[in-house]
């Protein structure tokens, strides 16, 4: 039998850490980080009874901004996992809220599947007497379609989040800004620049009026892609840059790290390629190999890649774009994949390895066929197409030639 002592010291040892998993802010959370491993001591020893489990459900609910800030995507997918399995079917709301959050982390570990699934799963445990709950979750969904490329659906979620938010006149306004969003950058993998860059302003407006540094950081750096697509390369470095100031004083190393990447593929597109290596360099980060999730090491070393090509360093782009792939493979996302498939074939039709470059064209073409709802793929489509051109009319002035060399001996 369990002492009433050792209960009440139990409980207030999580109540204790209830208190400090308040502290959001960014002394907060890494005295919390320093610290994380007796949380989680008294998150288990509050799981083992039946007086506590609950309290030690909603203090890792509480904990959520420490594990995405400093990357323990894993970790917290453990965690919730154990609590998930404590948590009775009859607590309907608790358990929604916990299979939400872990789709929520299984998508920043780019295991999409999993995420869709646990997603929609908590969303059918709903019924309509949640509605600020309910908009999060087609919030989530939103995004994790979006990153599936499955735009119809993305927009779909997107709006009917958005919906429920107006609708609600007591919704903050942090939550209708990242639900625009959200339908901004799927407007941006339609290619539909117009409609993505008032999505985006519409958001950057309302996180201006909000002490929400890191996410109005985050909308500027969406809307300079948007821009640099759409040929206005000067407003988006405006962007980027204001963006960089904002996330200076902050210790968010990943989206440090995502903005590197963007600004470095601005440099890239307009020739400024040193830059552009500086940048990628600076993102591929040591916290990036470390923690980072290998969906953004993939697309650091593809980056490095192509600066490597365009600089005639043939190797190190052919070393770094096949540690892409293999990323890539990992992560199954299938147009990054074709991305950096195609970018080996130049490097080493470059070396006039054209036997070599072929299958992985070819490999790289068939990807993208299933994928054409999406404007880069449609884009890298075309430049594959031209490729392939290229090398196969290469390939048979070589046979030509041999032949023609054959006859004369």
């Amino acid at each position: 039998m369990v002492s009433r002592t050792f209960v009440h010291s139990v409980s207030a040892n999580l109540a204790y850490w209830r208190r400090r998993a308040m502290a959001t802010d960014t002394e907060g959370l890494a005295a919390l980080h320093k610290e994380r491993h007796n949380l989680y001591r008294a998150i288990e020893a509050g799981l083992a009874l039946d007086t506590t489990w609950r309290p030690a459900a909603e203090l890792s609910l509480a904990l959520r901004t420490l594990f995405e800030h400093y990357g323990y995507h894993q970790e917290w997918i453990d965690l919730l996992t154990r609590v998930l399995d404590r948590c009775p079917e009859s607590d309907r709301i608790l358990k929604a809220r916990l299979i939400y959050e872990l789709g929520l982390f299984l998508r920043l570990e780019r295991r999409l599947d999993q995420a869709r699934q646990r997603m929609n799963q908590a969303l059918s445990l709903l019924d309509g007497d949640q509605p600020t709950m309910e908009a999060g979750m087609h919030h989530g969904l939103s995004t994790t379609y979006y990153h599936l490329r499955q735009y119809d659906l993305a927009e779909e979620h997107g709006r009917r989040a958005l919906s429920i938010f107006q609708e609600n006149p007591d919704t903050p306004s942090d939550r209708i800004a990242i639900t625009l969003n959200v339908l901004g950058i799927i407007a941006q993998g339609r290619g539909q620049w117009e409609q993505s860059i008032d999505y985006l302003e519409r958001a950057i407006a309302r996180y201006r009026q909000l002490d929400m540094p890191v996410d109005l950081a985050r909308s500027l750096k969406n809307l300079g892609l948007t821009l640099e697509a759409a040929g206005q390369v000067d407003r988006a470095l405006a962007a980027y840059q204001e963006a960089e100031t904002l996330l200076a004083p902050t210790n968010h190393e990943l989206e440090k790290t995502l903005l590197g990447l963007s600004l470095g593929t601005l440099y890239f597109n307009v020739g400024r390629y040193e830059e552009a290596q500086r940048a990628f360099e600076q993102a591929n980060s040591t916290h990036l190999r470390r923690q980072g999730p290998a969906y953004y090491q993939a697309l650091a070393l593809n980056n490095l890649a192509n600066v490597h090509l365009k600089l005639k360093r043939l190797e190190q782009s052919r070393s770094c774009f096949r540690q892409a792939i293999a990323l890539w493979r990992q992560v199954k996302d299938q147009v990054w994949l074709a991305n950096s498939l195609y970018g080996l074939a130049e490097a080493l039709m470059a070396d006039d390895r054209h036997a070599e470059a072929l299958p992985l064209c070819l490999e790289a073409k068939t990807i993208l066929e299933s994928h054409l709802d999406d404007a880069y793929a449609r884009e890298l489509q075309a430049e594959i197409e031209a490729g392939l051109a290229k090398l196969t009319e290469e390939t048979d002035a070589r046979r030509a030639q041999s032949t023609a060399v054959h006859h004369q001996e």
